[in-house]
């Protein structure tokens, strides 16, 4: 189980060279602020979180946690400005986090989920479940996880089976985005169930428009719906 090495560093080049254009993005559209609300109302309390996959996007309200550990592949400097008071950085896999058991009261995974390719689907799979394990571990007994992370409906999961190896060896030819596969809800709300008491979904409303692959797209155009999901560790 491994995130494939391209995609890593694509991941990292990526989000480190549009770090502000992605950041402006979604604090104008409508379908981030409504991400922003319903995140920020799901990890309100915590005492310490950990934001996996944080890419030095803040999409939350950070007065609501005392403490916040941001942990991502790497940290660039264009990370420093919109790093809060109460926030610390560490570098590191959501696949293998730098922390103990045991040792948080909330994880968050903010749009991460479907970054974590592999070299096929059954790996990229794979990835999931083990950033959502190594979420559990960390999680201290009672703790919360939380997720926010685009889906699509099985149908089309069912195309993107098919045709994941040649879309991704296109997307690393023509594009600086890193390849992507997005879940049905319904499989994420399957692993979070075999881990977490009281695990729920939810979707989150669109706006007029989207992200995909980093470029604004129409909602009515796009099958991508954003999920929240929460769960207790036991």
């Amino acid at each position: 189980m491994e995130q494939r090495q391209t995609s890593e560093q694509k991941n990292k080049s990526f989000f480190s060279d549009h770090h502000h254009d992605y950041k402006s993005k979604m604090e104008k559209l409508e379908t981030y602020r409504n991400i922003n609300a319903s995140v920020s109302s799901a990890v309100e309390g915590a005492g310490l979180l950990v934001d996996i996959g944080n890419g030095g996007v803040f999409d939350y309200d950070t007065s609501k946690v005392s403490r916040i550990i941001a942990v991502d592949l790497m940290f660039a400097s264009e990370f420093e400005a919109s790093m809060p008071p109460n926030a610390e950085f560490k570098v590191g896999s959501a696949l293998e986090l730098p922390l103990p058991a045991d040792s948080a009261d909330t994880v968050l995974m903010n749009m991460l989920l479907h970054h974590l390719t592999g070299r096929d689907v059954e790996t990229t799979r794979s990835n999931l479940v083990k950033a959502i394990t190594e979420a559990q571990r960390v999680l201290r007994p009672g703790g919360k996880i939380v997720i926010m992370e685009s889906c699509v409906p099985a149908w089309f999961f069912a195309f993107e089976k098919v045709v994941f190896k040649a879309s991704s060896a296109v997307i690393q030819r023509i594009s600086d985005h890193p390849p992507t596969l997005q879940f049905p809800p319904e499989f994420v709300e399957s692993v979070l169930r075999e881990r977490f008491e009281g695990t729920t979904k939810q979707s989150v409303p669109t706006g007029a428009w989207v992200l995909q692959y980093g470029k604004l797209w129409p909602s009515v155009l796009t099958p991508v719906q954003p999920y929240l999901f929460r769960g207790r560790k036991a």
